[in-house]
């Protein structure tokens, strides 16, 4: 049985119930869809409102129950209110998608526009995309485009904003973008649903995955807890976000071991930055200022507060620990400058590749966009001045997402600590462990022992006896 007949049996059994049998006979599965296209054709203007405001539901509602009434002739009242209902409910659900929406194991859905003018749905379960059954009428994918805009409380018109890429109220990132966008062809949407992480990832779970060892697990930790400026690379989809949030959730609850006795421990002050809340590091730790920056709102016409202005003036919060969620563009400058002033900078940045290399062309590509005409070779030393370590991960045909790499950054360049390391037997890749490729140096030693009084295990070279 379909999705909408399901619908409208199990409404029709809730109305039958109350009301008699007057309800037994429901409209059939396609008159939904008929309802969206004439609804669309007659009161177009609907769909582009604010679907979350009182005024956009109510206009939304009154046009949809003229188009409904004017069926009079072929359904009663009974029946014409369930199928008030069952298109209303797609404007507050996801529709035929809704279930993939609430299965834990689905961490992204992507509606693609297919030559026949509908869109298909594929999913990503554990780092792999799989295509599934469900092909979306060009009806249901616009309704479902403008829901997804509504729940930012923006608006998805083709003129002025054919795309939409915001934070969801539910929780979860959507994207949406409409032709002219996309090319006559093909359907006229695409839309990314991005599933919030319900469940808040412990280095345990990580370790369990095989995402990292236990002992780069703990030199994470330590690097994080030991005031030491942190930058987590690789290419799209590896889980740098994710990783961030477990180390900085273990790494914040821990009173440092150095720390006398009689001295009260409170924590540092964390300011985290980002488009979308993704981090959510308030679930797990107490102290912590998320900011989030906005985009302007369509309903009162309000200027948003973009990310770039929001990070010079983290300074003004007094912040022990700034965690700006990636690092992308002219905002580097003033990270540069947070960190330059002594405050630690735990971040994310994209690259092409899981490698420290790539890592340095891309934050100097990012300060050459942003106007900046200094030497490479100097906006380099910029970067390895600031930075003391990096983490990169990678993703892998497999879906799986691993650490591979993490490194020590100083001005004579980059030395890897732990380097994950395979082998190609014939024609299979077996991917090995990560190995311990040497010690921390003394001056970061020192810098975590005496200056967070945080203990730095014999295994990474131990605390340092003396600060020289």
């Amino acid at each position: 049985m379909s999705y909408w007949a399901n619908i409208e049996e199990d409404m029709a059994r809730k109305a039958q119930a109350a009301r008699g049998d007057d309800a037994q006979s429901a409209p059939p599965d396609d008159e939904v869809a008929e309802v969206v296209e004439e609804l669309r054709r007659q009161h177009g203007e609907v769909f582009e409102q604010d679907l979350m405001s009182p005024r956009g539901q109510a206009a939304f509602r009154k046009a949809l129950r003229a188009v409904v009434d004017a069926r009079s002739d072929r359904y009663t009242r009974i029946q014409r209110d369930h199928l008030f209902k069952a298109v209303w409910s797609l404007v507050q659900g996801y529709g035929r998608v809704q279930f993939l929406a609430e299965d834990d194991t689905v961490s992204e859905i992507m509606g693609v526009p297919l030559p026949t003018g509908e869109d298909g749905v594929w999913v990503e379960r554990a780092g792999r995309l799989h295509r599934t059954d469900l092909v979306l009428t060009d009806e249901e994918a616009h309704l479902l485009a403008v829901k997804i805009a509504a729940r930012a409380r923006r608006q998805l018109n083709r003129a002025d904003t054919p795309m939409v890429d915001a934070e969801l109220l539910d929780g979860n990132r959507g994207f949406v973008v409409r032709e002219p966008v996309l090319p006559s062809g093909v359907g006229r949407f695409a839309f990314n649903i991005r599933r919030f992480q319900q469940e808040f990832l412990t280095g345990e779970a990580l370790i369990r995955a095989g995402t990292v060892s236990p002992e780069a697990w703990t030199l994470t930790v330590t690097l994080l807890r030991g005031g030491v400026n942190v930058l987590i690379g690789g290419p799209t989809g590896t889980g740098k976000s994710t990783y961030l949030a477990a180390g900085l959730g273990e790494a914040l609850n821990r009173r440092p071991e150095l720390l006398s006795p009689g001295i009260e421990y409170e924590g540092p002050r964390v300011v985290s930055i980002e488009d979308t809340s993704e981090l959510q590091l308030w679930r797990v730790y107490p102290h912590v200022v998320p900011l989030v920056a906005t985009k302007r709102d369509e309903d009162d016409k309000a200027e948003g507060v973009p990310y770039r202005q929001i990070v010079p003036r983290v300074m003004r919060m007094r912040p022990d620990l700034v965690v700006p969620g990636e690092i992308r563009g002219p905002e580097y400058a003033a990270i540069l400058a947070l960190m330059s002033s002594g405050h630690q900078v735990v971040s994310t940045v994209h690259t092409d590749a899981a490698e420290p290399e790539a890592v340095e062309d891309r934050l100097i590509d990012i300060r050459e966009s942003a106007g900046v005409t200094v030497p490479r070779e100097e906006l380099r030393r910029e970067f390895r001045a600031r930075f003391q370590a990096l983490v990169l991960l990678d993703r892998f045909p497999d879906g799986s997402r691993r650490v591979v790499r993490i490194v020590e950054v100083s001005l004579d360049g980059c030395r890897d600590l732990f380097v994950r390391e395979a082998a190609i037997e014939g024609k299979t890749v077996r991917m090995g462990e990560l190995v311990q490729k040497g010690p921390l140096s003394e001056r970061l030693r020192r810098r975590i022992a005496y200056r967070r009084w945080v203990e730095v295990p014999e295994a990474f070279g131990g605390v340092p006896q003396k600060w020289s």
